[in-house]
């Protein structure tokens, strides 16, 4: 059996379960002390891994693919803790402009959502960014706090995409 956490990283869904004990206090086991703690640059603790942030991925295109001119659909999920995605926004111009992708069905607060985007792709190199937003307005950063172990990485992804003219 495993214990699913809903809106709490798979690392702290504990499987393997032969028996529960209910405690009032933080469990002193290693994982929890050590193992899944956020730490800084010098070392020091500041917080553990519990709630995921808000995030959003791109599934439908690789890093560095390389694209014909012309109407192409870009794809993805995206996901917040507990209170669902309110937005998704596409940068296909490193930043410069934003445009929002349409999201689809909506499961519940704790799925993930998917989007689409229809981008009209013109020759050159285009570094295509995403940001989500979640019901509560909180918003994927540019850069996610420092942690030596790379928990809960939620920057604004960038795919960089090569369109070539389809003449």
């Amino acid at each position: 059996m495993r214990l699913v956490v809903p809106g709490w990283g798979g690392i702290n869904w504990v499987k393997w379960i032969s028996r529960m004990t209910l405690i009032s206090h933080e469990s002193d086991s290693i994982y929890n002390q050590q193992n899944y703690v956020l730490y800084d640059e010098s070392g020091a603790a500041y917080g553990k891994v519990r709630e995921l942030a808000v995030k959003s991925l791109l599934t439908s295109h690789s890093d560095g693919a390389v694209l014909q001119a012309g109407s192409h659909q870009l794809c993805g999920v995206a996901w917040s803790a507990a209170c669902g995605i309110a937005k998704v926004e596409i940068s296909c111009d490193g930043g410069t402009s934003w445009a929002e992708a349409q999201l689809l069905h909506d499961l519940g607060p704790r799925s993930w959502r998917r989007f689409v985007y229809t981008w009209q792709a013109q020759p050159g190199r285009h570094e295509i960014l995403l940001r989500a937003t979640d019901l509560h307005g909180a918003m994927q950063p540019p850069a996610a706090r420092f942690n030596q172990k790379g928990y809960l990485m939620n920057a604004v992804q960038r795919v960089m995409l090569e369109v070539q003219d389809a003449g």
